[in-house]
């Protein structure tokens, strides 16, 4: 596989082995482990059964202990995470409702909190991604020399304000140097 010096480079070369299992093998009551590490499995073993709002309040009920730590939250934010992410067409109010039953409403209110903040991100990105596209566009019809350049440059930019900056600049510009000022 490895031409050449391979002895020098073999403290480098991870050793080793991985196992995969076929999850849906196994009932729940058999899945055992830490409370995370069972609710992790049992959410990957579930996620695209169409009875899966069914075992959610099950799942959730599971992290009722690790509600009680200080990391409570942040398991409940990664699984929840994980399930916007990942299942298609299940509604905020239905995980919400779920969550309030088999922890609280405490913890149900924070799930429509999360949902809200990873609403917002998605329209961030779409703006972001929307600006660029605006620049790249502009670029290729004013300053066509020198767009890929810019543009390259542009697709690091997270910051909103400085692309619509760059935006607006396009339309005025009387060279590419009046834009690379943002960069």
């Amino acid at each position: 596989m490895l031409e050449g010096p391979v002895e020098q480079l073999s403290d480098y070369i991870p050793d080793f082995n991985y196992a995969l299992y076929d999850l849906t093998r196994f009932s729940d009551n058999e899945i055992k482990g830490t409370v995370m590490g069972r609710v992790m499995m049992l959410l990957f073993k579930h996620i695209f059964e169409p009875d899966l709002m069914e075992k959610l309040p099950h799942i959730f009920a599971l992290m009722r202990e690790l509600m009680e730590k200080e990391t409570g939250m942040q398991y409940l934010e990664t699984v929840l995470r994980y399930l916007f992410n990942t299942v298609d067409g299940v509604s905020t109010e239905t995980i919400k409702e779920i969550v309030e039953q088999a922890l609280s409403k405490k913890e149900g209110g924070f799930t429509m909190t999360l949902a809200e903040r990873l609403r917002m991100e998605g329209k961030n990105e779409g703006k972001i991604e929307g600006l660029r596209q605006a620049i790249e566009l502009g670029m290729a019809l004013k300053f066509p020399d020198h767009a890929s350049e810019i543009t390259s440059r542009v697709d690091e930019i997270t910051d909103i304000n400085v692309l619509e900056k760059i935006k607006d600049t396009i339309k005025t510009a009387k060279d590419s140097s009046e834009i690379a000022k943002y960069l």
